[in-house]
């Protein structure tokens, strides 16, 4: 394309971009051919939940005519958070179809868009319960992982508190904050010694596992 043309496109980018940033209360900034995103991870959580960012990524695909790659990052500043939106935008560029990751201050990627994995529609558990547990999408998505490693099995605290590198206790109150919320219930109990306090069971609800597999 020449100049004139790729100005049109940028600017039609821009407009659907301006629209998404309002309407999702971010602030944007549109430097030497790049667009810049700034906001709250409560407003990324936001964008995330249900299908927007994928429909505004859609838009733009279908009015622009090319692939997109977008690039989150979140850390303690927005230097550091700038750095690691760098970090995401460059993995989500080697997929060469539309792609957004998100590359959060813990080291860990976290894909953006709908994704399936062995059938199981990963995006609509998190979604949900971003939506219903009032949690972040970086704890959504590692519990989300968690339950397909697991192949939807129950599972006790101690294992999820291993496998997401938190504390039993920081572990037990994620759970229980999913059973308040309706998204985990009690499974049963686990007695690993003769002596000793058994172990509670827990397993995705059965409404979940109902929705998940339709």
């Amino acid at each position: 394309m020449d100049e004139f043309q790729i100005e049109k496109l940028l600017l039609s980018l821009h407009q659907i971009l301006l629209r998404c940033t309002h309407e999702m209360d971010l602030s944007l900034y549109r430097g030497s051919n790049q667009f810049v995103i700034f906001g709250t991870k409560g407003s990324l959580d936001q964008l995330v939940a249900g299908d927007t960012l994928l429909s505004y990524i859609r838009e733009i695909e279908t009015t622009l005519d090319v692939f997109i790659v977008m690039g989150f990052g979140s850390g303690s500043t927005a230097t550091q958070a700038e750095a690691h939106a760098k970090t995401a935008m460059l993995r989500a560029s080697q997929d060469n179809v539309s792609s957004c990751y998100l590359y959060s201050n813990t080291g860990a990627y976290v894909y953006l868009l709908t994704q399936s994995t062995n059938g199981v529609p990963r995006d609509m558990l998190i979604n949900r319960m971003m939506q219903k547990g009032g949690i972040t999408i970086e704890s959504a998505s590692t519990f989300v992982d968690f339950l397909i490693v697991r192949d939807f099995n129950p599972f006790t605290t101690q294992e999820y508190a291993a496998y997401s590198n938190v504390t039993t206790r920081t572990a037990a109150r994620f759970i229980k904050k999913m059973v308040d919320c309706g998204i985990v219930e009690l499974a049963g109990e686990q007695k690993l010694y003769e002596k000793g306090r058994p172990r509670t069971i827990y397993q995705l609800k059965e409404n979940e596992h109902h929705d998940r597999q339709n």
